[in-house]
């Protein structure tokens, strides 16, 4: 429970809660049979750095895991966290896809929707209730889930979570400094604010 004390007292108080949606306008990008997002596997190593540095490398050292329900998206992330964190980041972070973590567990996960198209777009795979119920259910003290809420929200179970997200003030609007998906810029933690709009659900 240190490190849960550690953050909460250390980190910007609005940003930093035990379960926390970071809302971010992105795009999710088609290869073959499976789906990425570069900008969310950005802001997943941003997110893991800022964790690190926030706790003085504390976080680096305890079990973090990124999993998303996408294989392509799980490459992705492994090739990001590798260009950011070397070679040895294996050691510090866990990225696998939401099945094949099933049935573990780590102190701080980051979660990846990935799904951010545009209006009347499906959800794919996140609407399926089991793998929700199991990307929901791996983190001991800390849940990021990085998702455009107006893409997932078309799914009555993802609503009713950003509903009862918002209401505990769990939402967090993150800022896209530019649209540059090679380099985004997010600011600082400091800066992010609580995302008080509904997302607009489409029937």
């Amino acid at each position: 429970m240190y490190l849960l004390e550690r953050v909460k007292s250390d980190a910007h108080p609005i940003c930093i809660q035990p379960f926390t949606i970071l809302n971010l306008e992105s795009k999710e990008e088609r290869g073959g049979t499976s789906l990425s997002n570069t900008i969310e596997a950005h802001l997943a190593v941003f997110l893991f750095e800022s964790l690190r540095k926030l706790t003085r490398g504390l976080s680096a050292r305890t079990r973090v895991a990124v999993i998303t329900p996408y294989s392509q998206q799980a490459a992705l992330l492994k090739q990001s966290f590798h260009d950011a964190l070397g070679e040895d980041y294996e050691k510090m972070v866990e990225i696998n896809t939401v099945d094949a973590f099933q049935g573990r567990e780590a102190n701080i996960v980051i979660f990846s929707a990935v799904r951010a198209g545009g209006v009347g777009g499906g959800i794919g795979f996140l609407s399926d209730i089991r793998r929700m119920n199991v990307a929901l259910t791996r983190a001991k003290h800390f849940l990021f889930v990085i998702a455009r809420c107006d893409s997932i929200t078309v799914n009555p179970y993802w609503q009713d979570l950003v509903k009862h997200a918002r209401e505990t003030k769990a939402v967090v609007k993150v800022p896209l400094r530019n649209g540059n998906r090679a380099k985004p810029a997010f600011g600082e933690l400091e800066e992010w604010q609580l995302d008080t709009a509904a997302p607009s659900v489409q029937s």
